[in-house]
């Protein structure tokens, strides 16, 4: 049956992950009746959409770097080809109104025209005293906020590509906290 007209949907919600897809709407089926195989196909057809939510901000000195990586090369903080984008915010511009702190401020970042069906991994960093660059301490300890997309542990080195890698698909959203030691 012909495609008449697609509708989104949010169809999956895991933890901090919201997968939202393209339903199709096709002429005489019910959305019921519309299989997993014609929703991927349908979903396909769309440019994808990230859509990040950042949070967990100490102050809002400086300003906020989002990256979003497209493979392992140069993950999370070297330039390169795998950066597809980056934004740059200034945090003042984040600030809350008087009787929200901080702390509970929500910062919305969106990275749209991505392939869909390619996985991406996004790094943030809070560069508080507004130098460019994530400072770090004894040992090669952030001394600056820093944040991956899935939120993996943090050890005693980055996380890999794979361990914050996200398939996009449609549009999505996944959810940020940012990490102060």
């Amino acid at each position: 049956m012909p495609l008449l007209s697609l509708q989104f949907i949010r169809f999956i919600k895991l933890g901090l992950l919201t997968l939202t897809v393209p339903m199709a709407v096709l002429s005489g089926q019910s959305r019921a009746q519309v299989s997993p195989h014609q929703i991927a196909q349908a979903q396909l057809l769309e440019d994808s959409r990230l859509m990040v939510e950042l949070s967990g901000f100490r102050n809002l000195d400086g300003e906020v770097c989002v990256s979003l990586f497209d493979s392992s090369e140069g993950f999370p903080n070297e330039e390169g080809d795998a950066v597809v984008a980056k934004q740059c915010i200034d945090a003042v511009s984040m600030m809350p109104p008087a009787d929200v702190s901080v702390t509970d401020v929500v910062v919305p970042i969106t990275f749209s025209d991505l392939v869909a069906g390619r996985s991406y991994a996004v790094s943030v960093w809070h560069d508080e005293n507004g130098d460019g660059e994530l400072n770090e301490g004894t040992f090669g300890i952030p001394t600056e906020g820093f944040g991956f997309s899935r939120n993996p542990e943090i050890g005693t080195s980055a996380p890999e590509f794979y361990e914050s890698a996200l398939l996009v698909l449609g549009e999505m959203t996944t959810s940020i906290e940012m990490i102060y030691f």
